[in-house]
């Protein structure tokens, strides 16, 4: 049973369905959240309906128990801040054009032509350091050096946007970490290497396509990010 979208929230952010674009659909002045956990934002009932379908169907009831929890610690994000964490990573993406991977970078999925790397962005150092990981599986590995290795990026929606770059080379792909108090925020960006800059009506498009930001539970606050020994 599909969830009936209420309630509007002003500002364009970005859609949480990922085939936004693959849909045809474009930014609108409002959008739509998910009137059972409130985690999620569509531009319209096309994209909701699809997003239902991929991935939100498993995820509602507990993404609803993860906000509470984080709103009785006066820690959870709206959706335009959630949004800005990714618009923040546009400039990694221009970076990454500019400086292209080394080919033995590249990667080779089973049964898939060779996929963009995952560029991380550690905004926990200064100056920002921002770099390709070495492989899907060291990515979903990657975690807060914590006493719990809190893993960072294994959650179902992270791993649909990394199918969806498997099936789709022309996808790039950009992560950060960064913490706030004793809170991990892991982001990821999907940007599209083709893209054309400006729609056919003349006006500037957002570079991301579409992404996600999860916010964990930090035992301590260690400003490192690694893959386990």
């Amino acid at each position: 049973m599909l969830e009936v979208c209420m309630g509007t929230i002003e500002n364009p952010v970005i859609c949480s369905c990922l085939e936004h674009d693959d849909l045809g659909m474009k930014e609108r002045s409002k959008v739509y959240e998910c009137s059972s956990c409130r985690t999620v934002i569509y531009c319209s009932r096309k994209c909701q309906e699809r997003d239902w379908q991929m991935l939100h169907r498993d995820e509602c009831a507990r993404n609803r128990v993860h906000r509470m929890e984080c709103k009785l610690q006066g820690i959870w994000p709206s959706h335009v801040k959630r949004a800005r964490r990714l618009y923040a990573l546009e400039p990694a993406f221009r970076n990454t054009l500019n400086n292209p991977p080394l080919p033995e970078l590249a990667y080779h999925p089973a049964g898939q032509s060779s996929m963009q790397p995952i560029y991380i962005a550690n905004t926990m150092q200064v100056p920002m350091a921002v770099g390709p990981c070495a492989s899907t599986d060291d990515f979903f590995l990657l975690t807060g050096n914590d006493k719990n290795w809190t893993a960072l990026f294994d959650d179902p929606r992270f791993r649909a946007m990394v199918r969806q770059a498997e099936v789709n080379t022309e996808i790039q792909l950009i992560a950060s970490v960064a913490m706030l108090g004793e809170y991990w925020f892991a982001a990821l960006a999907a940007f599209h290497l083709q893209r054309p800059s400006k729609d056919e009506e003349g006006k500037e498009r957002r570079e991301v396509l579409h992404g996600h930001v999860r916010l964990l539970a930090s035992s301590s606050c260690i400003n490192v990010v690694t893959t386990p020994r």
